[in-house]
């Protein structure tokens, strides 16, 4: 930044003028910022997040945007997501667009003006994610680079401001191209999160126009008052965005809750299954008796019915991701299933009566196959 009482920088042929051009060439936070996107990038490969193919569960423990965690009083999350990217190509993307255009916009604003609305932009953005979708798992400095880019549009609407006409019709057409592709790609690909690019858009529109001043007005002093409007702006965006977010914390748990329960079920099942599937070869060769054999069914039939009562009781999101809700409804219908099998097993047994048997073999494997089709996916690790 050129020394207080140098002569304003003149714009003209140059473009930004030879002074701001050349403190653009610098950018030290826009340097910083993207130093410390590397670190986290290198640091997260390191511990086993992933490169190319990044291991997403994992991310929640190293600070993303995980509705149900952020919500439920994780708030740091809304700014720490925006420092972790999933991937390479993720990160690689979102580096090259902040380097080319933070630049300009932190030599528009000045240093510390830019670091307060980048940073403004990227909790505005992971704020506008959990609200449009509570239960998102987001990360990327997404967010924080379309607030630049708003700041960039509203440097270039406010009136009054003198940048050279060239440079501006230039940079406004590439943040024009660069927010129109990428809200339409969100609107048609997989795995983009518009609400964050919309939130962190609306923050640097908000922010930069209250912050933007002439180009002429160097060196960037700093004003307390528009400083002060400029917090002032921030925080009523994001007291107005979140009045839209629920916490999803609660239905989470439950959701850890049921899987939890879901695991014991499966896992203290198994030793009764195989001991009917053992038992009822031996009775059928006359090794074992019909008291034993019907012992045996029977334990297994109230296991199931201990386990299902339990597993029925859970209220479950029906809107969450992991789609447990269908899991639990899957279980409800299988309750009965079971219960015929059992039954009609234990009277083939008593009467010897292979008809009996055989119908309750054939509701046994379709309740099988209920369940191995509910088994829940792996949850996140925090």
């Amino acid at each position: 930044m050129p020394p207080e009482g140098e002569a304003a920088p003149t714009p003209g042929e140059t473009g930004l003028g030879p002074r701001l051009r050349a403190f653009a060439h610098a950018a030290p936070v826009t340097a910083v910022l993207l130093l410390a996107n590397l670190l986290v990038f290198l640091t997260i490969a390191a511990l086993g997040g992933g490169v190319t193919t990044p291991r997403s569960e994992l991310y929640p423990g190293f600070g993303s945007n995980f509705g149900p965690l952020t919500t439920d009083g994780d708030w740091w999350r809304l700014a720490t997501s925006a420092f972790i990217h999933f991937g390479l190509l993720h990160f690689a993307m979102n580096m090259f667009a902040l380097w080319d255009v933070g630049r300009l916009v932190e030599s528009l604003f000045g240093s510390a003006a830019f670091a307060f609305l980048y940073l403004a932009s990227a909790v505005a953005g992971s704020l506008a994610s959990v609200a449009w979708n509570p239960w998102v798992h987001s990360a990327g400095a997404s967010g924080a680079i379309f607030g630049v880019l708003g700041a960039l549009l509203a440097y270039a609407l406010k009136p009054g401001m003198g940048l050279d006409p060239d440079t501006l019709r230039r940079h406004r057409t590439a943040a024009f191209v660069f927010i129109g592709y990428s809200l339409a790609f969100g609107l048609i690909g997989e795995g983009i999160d518009n609400a964050a690019h919309i939130g962190g858009l609306a923050a640097g529109i908000v922010v930069g126009y209250v912050l933007a001043r002439p180009v002429e007005e160097w060196p960037r002093r700093f004003q307390p008052g528009r400083a002060a409007a400029a917090v002032l702006a921030a925080a009523v965006l994001l007291a107005a965005v979140g009045t839209r977010v629920e916490n999803t914390g609660p239905a989470w748990r439950e959701e850890q809750a049921f899987r939890d329960a879901f695991v014991r079920f499966v896992e203290t099942g198994r030793p009764l299954e195989l001991a009917i599937a053992d038992g009822f070869a031996r009775w059928r060769r006359g090794e074992l008796a019909d008291d034993v054999m019907v012992a045996r069914v029977e334990a297994e039939r109230d296991h199931l019915e201990k386990s299902f009562a339990e597993l029925a009781a859970f209220r479950l999101d029906p809107r969450a991701p992991t789609r447990l809700a269908e899991t639990q409804a899957t279980l409800v219908k299988v309750l009965p299933l079971q219960r015929d099998a059992y039954a009609l097993l234990a009277q083939g047994i008593r009467r010897h009566d292979a008809k009996l048997v055989r119908a309750a073999q054939a509701k046994r494997d379709e309740a099988q196959m209920l369940l191995r089709a509910a088994t829940p996916a792996a949850k996140p690790a925090r």
